[in-house]
């Protein structure tokens, strides 16, 4: 691997933008399919490439230099991946089928894969200013700081993320508030009985929690900070941090027209309207029947698109992919279609664990399970290949 200062080279076979996990997943698939094709990846980060997924899961944890790695460092040698760290692409000229960087260089392409990811949803409202957001190390590190003297926190946002902020804030003893738009926690993802269960739990956990509020403003006082909402409930914390969804990071393509209301538009081959550049993972903008802002989406994708850039002929399908929350001491999965209005069935409810499958012709279309983790594996294969009840059944 070639370290920032080595890198010579003013042409790549591929260029990744983007260390994610649909960025390295497509490298180590181009690798795989050409064995001699010269590959950079360009992170505007200077860690190595971690997994952003942690951050909100180990707020409380003392964590090394280098945390969440989502490889070592020898994986990018032994594939002979030139990572450049800590540099920022500024500009794509696709006539020239080439990129210039924010210190100027300009490095040429045959293919290159758009996957910088998502940015936090900002919070409209006055006094936003004073809200802090979870996506990269340095955002984890400020929140980290303020937390070691904390007394109170407040939390915006009710979905995955801000429940497990709010867990993570709860195990560092720090009094928790959280405000949600929804009637639950985690509504999007789980039914009306885990969700309320989830609600109960974090009432005997101690956290204060307000549902069907919308943030109005926020100012600063002599200490912390004071929230009001549109009904004019007021609160108050020594930090807020704000989890309210992502939005597709779009700034490179605005002038490229590569953008549709919200993302990156490709093909389902992965390919943007100018031939030769590709886009993965959270940058897109998908048709609502495909799955979003998951980890194994990302993947799927970085690896569907790698497969193209190198000639083959392979399309992305709407498969789903799961999402799992482990917080308050529970295990949650929520895979596929998770519609109230069709038709279900819960097939286990007993001992604080629970199973609920949606389907549809006697063939599963989705789940919601916790706190069976030992069979979540097989049950996410049987919603994958649209498995029958009496598969699901041979499980127990």
């Amino acid at each position: 691997m070639k370290t920032i200062n080595s890198i010579q080279k003013d042409y790549f076979n591929y260029i990744i933008i983007g260390a994610s996990q649909a960025g390295l997943n497509a490298a180590e698939r181009l690798r795989q399919l050409d064995k001699s094709a010269s590959i950079m990846i360009i992170s505007e980060e200077s860690n190595w490439p971690y997994k952003r997924t942690k951050l909100s899961k180990n707020l409380n944890e003392v964590i090394p230099d280098n945390p969440f790695q989502l490889q070592e460092s020898s994986w990018y040698n032994d594939l002979s991946l030139t990572l450049l760290r800590g540099q920022r692409v500024t500009e794509i000229f696709p006539k020239e089928m080439s990129l210039k960087l924010a210190d100027n260089r300009t490095i040429s392409f045959d293919r290159l894969l758009i996957a910088t990811g998502a940015i936090p949803r900002k919070l409209p409202i006055t006094g936003s200013e004073y809200v802090h957001y979870l996506r990269n190390l340095q955002d984890f590190k400020s929140i980290q700081h303020v937390m070691a003297h904390a007394k109170s926190a407040l939390i915006i946002g009710g979905g995955v993320e801000g429940v497990e902020l709010a867990d993570q804030f709860n195990k560092a003893g720090i009094e928790v508030k959280i405000l949600s738009r929804g009637a639950n926690p985690m509504n999007h993802w789980l039914d009306p009985h885990l969700s309320k269960e989830l609600q109960q739990i974090m009432e005997k956990r101690d956290i204060l929690q307000y549902y069907l509020e919308t943030p109005k403003k926020i100012e600063k006082l002599p200490q912390g900070y004071g929230l009001t909402t549109q009904n004019n409930l007021q609160l108050q914390g020594d930090i807020i941090v704000t989890s309210i969804g992502i939005v597709p990071r779009v700034d490179l393509l605005h002038s490229l027209g590569l953008c549709g209301d919200k993302g990156m538009i490709v093909s389902n081959q992965m390919e943007s309207a100018i031939p030769s550049i590709y886009g993965a993972g959270d940058v897109l903008e998908l048709p609502k029947d495909y799955p979003w802002g998951l980890w194994h989406s990302a993947e799927y994708q970085g690896k569907t698109a790698a497969e193209n850039m190198t000639g083959l002929n392979v399309f992305m399908d709407s498969r789903n992919f799961r999402l799992k929350a482990e917080v308050f001491d529970q295990n949650y999965f929520s895979q596929g279609i998770i519609d109230e209005k069709q038709k279900n069935k819960v097939l286990f409810n007993k001992n604080n664990q629970y199973l609920k499958i949606f389907f549809k012709d006697n063939k599963i279309s989705g789940a919601l399970m916790a706190n069976m983790k030992e069979i979540s594996k097989p049950l996410e294969k049987y919603i994958q290949n649209n498995g029958s009840i009496e598969e699901i059944n041979s499980l127990f």
